[in-house]
Order: C-alpha cells, then structure tokens, then sequence
C-alpha cells in the first residue's frame, strides 16, 4: 500500500533536534520533507531514504512552508516541530480515520510533554482539554464556536493536504503574527470539516526550549491585535480570508459570515485568553507566609513540597496514559529513551 502520509518538518538553527527528529523518522516508511532555513546545511540530511531536504538559508516560516507543498503527494500531511515526536502508527490511524470519514478534515490523538532535567525525563499530559473535544457539528459556523470550547491546538494534527493547500492560497503574506496564523489554520481547517481527537498517543513534545516567549511577533495575541489600530488592516484581512471560505460552504452573505468568525474569535479570547488583573494584597499573603517558612527552613519545606508535587504529577500522568493501548508504552519508552540519550536538550537556544 502506498504510503497515505507526508511528514512536513520546518527546521532552524537547531541541528541537533533535526538530527534527532531525522533518525526517528528514518523508522517509518512515510514521505519525509525537510525545509530548513539555518545558515549552515544539516550533515544529517543523509539519511533520508523516503523524502526531501530543501536547505533554504533565512527564508521566513511560511515562504519555506509553502514552497514544500508542490512536494506533498499524499492525500494527507502532517506538520511535525524538530522537537516533537509524532507517533507513525497514529499518524496513519488518523488517515485511516479520515478515509473513512470524508466529512472530517482533520484528526489527532492525544500528547505527551516531556521535560528533560538532571533526573531523567519528566512525563505530564498534553492538552488535557482535548478528552471533551468535540468538533462534529454539520454546521460550519457552529463548528467554529466548537473550536474554542475548549480550544482544539490542531496545527500538528493530520489534515488533508487540500486543508493546507486552501490555506496557502489565501493572503499569507500580509499576516505577520503568529496567533494570526495559528487561528487562520485553525479556523479554516473547522469551516471545511469535521475534527476527531481519537483515543491514542499522538505525539510527544519536547518542553526544554521555549522560543514563543523570544520572538516579539508571538508574544501579541489576538485580543490586543483586534484592538490595535495598528494592526487594523492585518486584523480585517484575517477576517475576511475566512468569511469567504464560510460564504462558500454555507451561503451566508458576507456579512453574516464576519459576524460568525468575530463570534468565534470572541470565544476565543473569552474562554481560552482570558483576562489577568493584579491580585489584591490579602490574596498574596499565603505566598508571602510560604517563602517566609521556607526561609526559616533553609529551603528543606520548599524541597520536600516539590517532591511531593512530582510524585502527584507522575500519578495524575499515570491515570492519564493508561488510557491508552499495550503498544503505546513501547512507543513512548523508545521516543523517551531518544530524548534522554540525544543530547539535544543541552543546546543553548
């Protein structure tokens, strides 16, 4: 049988993560295609047998995404980060999924975060939200609001490549944001069809490195964007791309198919931004009574709540993954072994 997906792994300036992500995939016999816009090629590359690199020095995120997708020949892709592990089986589970649904557009499973550290690798759940997913409305606009009930993170799911293709036919280049686009694929993917979160390991990712928080077009997001004027004309193009993708699926008029995806944004901010305001004085006390006690104990209070705090994590990750198949620990015993052993995680950012 031929192979029904395409790996799709954009890469920068992190060679030791690429290195390690290559020798994974170099496992399974689906398509593999590298973009990678670092400075220097990676010697790695080698050991593609089933794919591509594509060494693009300095081109941005997207222009180096899209000029990859004349390259996907498969009926569905997945966008895979050099610092996560998605699972072959369930990569292919969720195709198999999606053949037998047309009316889905994307599925995924369930994620791992592991932290390396001095003690080995620590294992906590991914997106816990995603066991009430439910993206299975008929209708578009009500798929929408289901996105954001709780949000459904679905750029790393399995899509089908007509998914990305759509997306790269809209304005791309006037968005400059990274929530933008997140919420673009996002959104597109919910007006064109179903979303399934099917019960198995999808994906493990690596939370050493936190670039989002160093890259001053990640660190607004859309609540502040759709009220700057700044960025007004951004925000409208955004908006409009969509509308006319839901125009056409539904035969609203334009209007009323802005008015459904500001609703659905809305939701959005509401439910998963949020608002923070300043805690009152006499809401910190109790942090201030605890640094207060582990100053008179010499840290020995604050050494042995952390303890305690990992032993709940690993028993809450515990009920966590025994929801999943025989398979599935074999699966993560072989992606943690690769992080622990790989190296990667001591590389300065």
């Amino acid at each position: 049988m031929q192979p029904q997906v395409t790996i799709v792994i954009p890469t920068h300036e992190r060679p030791q993560y690429l290195a390690r992500t290559l020798k994974y995939y170099a496992q399974t016999d689906f398509p593999v295609l590298v973009v990678d816009s670092s400075r220097v090629a990676s010697p790695d590359a080698a050991v593609l047998q089933n794919g591509a690199y594509r060494h693009m020095p300095g081109v941005p995120l997207l222009e180096k995404m899209r000029s990859i997708m004349p390259l996907v020949a498969t009926p569905f892709m997945v966008f895979c980060a050099d610092d996560d592990f998605t699972v072959p089986r369930a990569a292919q589970a969720c195709a198999d999924f999606l053949m037998a649904n047309p009316d889905h557009s994307s599925a995924q499973g369930h994620y791992v975060m592991a932290m390396p550290g001095a003690r080995g690798v620590e294992l906590t759940a991914g997106y816990p939200g995603n066991f009430q997913v439910r993206v299975d409305s008929g209708d578009p606009s009500v798929r929408l609001r289901q996105l954001f009930s709780p949000y459904v993170q679905n750029f790393y799911a399995v899509h089908r490549t007509s998914t990305w293709q759509a997306f790269y036919a809209l304005p791309t280049e006037k968005f400059s944001h990274y929530c933008i686009l997140e919420l673009l694929g996002a959104m597109l993917a919910a007006i064109l069809g179903k979303h399934k979160v099917l019960p198995l390991l999808y994906s493990v990712r690596d939370r050493f490195l936190d670039d989002d928080r160093k890259n001053p077009l990640r660190r607004k997001n859309i609540d502040v964007i759709s009220r700057d004027p700044a960025h007004a004309a951004e925000y409208e193009d955004f908006l409009a791309s969509l509308a006319g993708h839901l125009c056409a699926r539904t035969g609203l008029s334009p209007q009323e198919a802005r008015r459904d995806i500001q609703a659905a944004v809305d939701l959005f901010i509401e439910g998963t931004l949020g608002t923070s305001t300043r805690k009152p004085f006499h809401k910190k006390i109790p942090k201030y009574a605890a640094r207060f006690l582990d100053a008179l104990s010499g840290g020995r209070r604050k050494a042995a709540m952390q303890r305690e705090q990992a032993q709940l994590r690993q028993q809450e990750f515990e009920r966590f993954f025994s929801s999943f198949d025989v398979a599935a620990e074999a699966e993560l015993g072989s992606i943690v072994r690769s992080i622990a052993s790989s190296g990667a995680h001591l590389e300065k950012p």
